[in-house]
């Protein structure tokens, strides 16, 4: 559970740090 808990931490920090990257990806969801 542990790792689980500190894999889903570093996603986060992973998303948070590249905020455009994850922009670009909504915006190419056309169902988003």
């Amino acid at each position: 559970m542990v790792s689980c808990l500190s894999k889903a931490r570093t996603v986060k920090r992973s998303l948070s740090s590249l905020p455009s990257d994850t922009n670009q990806k909504n915006s190419s969801n056309p169902t988003s």
